[in-house]
């Protein structure tokens, strides 16, 4: 029998939606008083993004039920309008979304939705009766089945109350941007009927992922602990050396100019070289890293930046793209606390942040990882781009020199495990939809062990105008 130790790759380690103005809530917004009501019927209203910022509302419904549903005449009404849905099998948990522009949903989820219903608003679409429009400051949402009954409902912002299908105050008005879900703590959606069914910890921004926690039982020294500044640079330049087929780096900033001239010569000797950063990181992007990202490009790396802002009609699908980790060939994952910059992963081996980091060689997770590379550097996503289209791109920089070290040994080596490991890698924001994904394994704790560059005692809770004790804290304190 196998003894597995716990190793759990964080997303503090890893990662660390033209405005469409708000129409008024107008007294047509309310549901018939004389309706049948179905509350049990097997489709739900299960996502709705209605603070759009370039007309491209969209609205997502799912199958609950254990037999497939066909949507032929299901109409989704908003007391202005209705769409009137076409033929279509909705199988038991399969979705069907709806929206106002195909190109923008394409862009933001990598593929169609199952009907678009270009300027829906405007009513010049067949499907549409009215003119629907989900409203910025907040209205009543429902479905209807094909013989009128009221299948769910969702009131949400300014919505006016009471209304049938809907208990007690209405969801608060979501953000420019945001794309509002349905919780599904254990795979089934919660319906109860207010405001709670909707409350996520996270934040879904139009274009969101959602990529499930991943395990995978690692073999005795194919997992190997590392330090910063002691052998931070060694790990990294050494899996950088043995790639042959593909490297897939992201980082929230990059401007150590050893590894970018690794990174060189792995594209010089034939390997996939590819990168993506934050466009923007607090205080600025670097002089330094604008030469090393220049330098890539023009030695034949694909180099990408995500950013984008609600000022300029552009939501960023994540909140701050704070990840630090590497791939190679698919098969390695190195994951650093730390930025691949001179003081995260410094050629002086006794000066630096103190950092920590693992490689992992294992295809299952190095593979997942290649994974949410692809799809958050994805350049039809309206939030990224190609760092050659940059205005701060200088295709005639240099790489900055390699900083001379008097200390070429640090204090700690790398350390590789003697036993299997059970690793768990989990993605932020996706993996903490409820509450902090860490909040399970700090109640599930015999022994904790916390170092933290920051860590606020209170949190804004974005359900609420009253801060909250920082879950992580209070887990923590409770477990004393």
């Amino acid at each position: 029998m196998r003894t597995l130790s716990s190793v759990v790759v964080s997303s503090a380690l890893l990662f660390a939606l033209g405005a469409v103005g708000a129409h008024p809530v107008s007294a047509a917004m309310t549901i018939p008083g004389e309706v049948a009501v179905d509350l049990r019927a097997p489709v739900l209203i299960t996502g709705f993004y209605p603070c759009a910022v370039n007309g491209d509302e969209c609205l997502v419904l799912s199958n609950r039920g254990s037999e497939t549903v066909n949507l032929l005449n299901w109409s989704v009404c908003d007391g202005e309008g209705s769409v009137k849905l076409p033929s279509h099998d909705l199988r038991p948990g399969g979705t069907f979304a709806l929206s106002e522009n195909r190109s923008s949903y394409r862009m933001a989820y990598g593929s169609d939705p199952d009907l678009s219903v270009d300027g829906w608003a405007e009513g010049v679409s067949s499907p549409v009766s009215g003119s629907f429009r989900l409203s910025d400051a907040g209205e009543v949402v429902w479905l209807e089945a094909p013989d009128g009954a009221l299948a769910d409902v969702v009131a949400y912002g300014e919505a006016r109350l009471p209304v049938a299908g809907w208990e007690g105050s209405a969801l608060p008005s979501p953000r420019q941007g945001e794309v509002v879900r349905r919780l599904s703590p254990d795979g089934s959606f919660v319906d109860t009927d207010n405001a709670a069914d909707w409350m996520h910890f996270r934040e879904f921004r139009y274009g969101h992922t959602e990529h499930p926690a991943v395990r995978a039982d690692v073999a005795p020294g194919s997992l190997v602990a590392f330090t910063s500044p002691d052998c931070s640079l060694d790990v990294v330049c050494g899996a950088v050396a043995g790639a042959v087929a593909s490297i897939r780096l992201c980082s929230y900033e990059l401007s150590s100019a050893a590894v970018c001239g690794s990174l060189i010569d792995a594209r010089a000797r034939g390997v996939d070289v590819k990168v993506l950063v934050d466009a923007n990181p607090v205080g600025g992007m670097s002089i330094r890293q604008m030469d090393c990202l220049s330098a890539l490009a023009s030695a034949g790396v694909d180099v990408r930046v995500l950013g984008g802002s609600i000022e300029r009609g552009v939501v960023k699908h994540v909140g701050v793209l704070h990840a630090k980790y590497m791939t190679v060939d698919c098969s390695t994952l190195v994951v650093l606390s730390e930025n691949f910059v001179e003081d995260g992963v410094p050629v002086d081996r006794l000066f630096g942040n103190r950092g920590w980091g693992v490689l992992i060689e294992d295809g299952s997770l190095a593979s997942f990882a290649c994974a949410v590379f692809d799809d958050d550097s994805r350049e039809d996503r309206a939030d990224v781009w190609a760092w050659a289209e940059d205005t701060r791109h200088d295709p005639d920089s240099s790489l900055p020199e390699v900083v001379l070290s008097h200390h070429p040994v640090g204090m700690l080596a790398p350390y590789a495990s003697c036993s299997w490991a059970e690793v768990r890698l989990h993605v932020s924001p996706d993996a903490s939809p409820s509450q902090p994904f860490l909040s399970q394994y700090i109640s599930d704790a015999s022994s904790i062990m916390s170092e933290q560059f920051r860590a606020d005692l209170l949190w804004s809770q974005r359900w609420s105008s009253e801060p909250v004790l920082n879950p992580l804290v209070r887990g923590i304190a409770g477990a004393i």
